[in-house]
């Protein structure tokens, strides 16, 4: 696998990750506020709203994980591109110069 390819597939799981984070920390959010006006015992709405607190935190450190990865990974690919741009200019340049030379 390449390079590019790597960062390409460390970018899609990192959004993959974000997405799958933030979902789990709605559904947990979610899940805490039904099981809170549902259930009428007061003992499983704490141990419920615990699980969904606890389920949201994992949720949240998921989505900035991934977010996290994704940035970094993005960031590489950017410097990657500026690199290859600059070669390509001074390239050019080297062209045009020996060119000018010629004439």
């Amino acid at each position: 696998m390449t390079r590019h390819g790597f960062e390409e597939l460390a970018v899609g799981i990192g959004n993959k990750v974000t997405i799958g984070g933030g979902v789990t920390a709605g559904g947990s959010g979610l899940v805490g506020q039904v099981a809170q006006h549902a259930a009428s015992d007061p003992q499983v709405v704490e141990q419920v709203i615990s699980m969904a607190d606890i389920g949201a935190a994992v949720g949240i450190t998921f989505c900035v994980m991934g977010y996290l990865t994704s940035l970094y990974f993005q960031w590489r690919r950017d410097q990657r591109e500026e690199r290859a741009h600059r070669a390509m200019d001074h390239a050019r340049e080297m062209f045009s110069v020996q060119q000018d030379d010629g004439k």
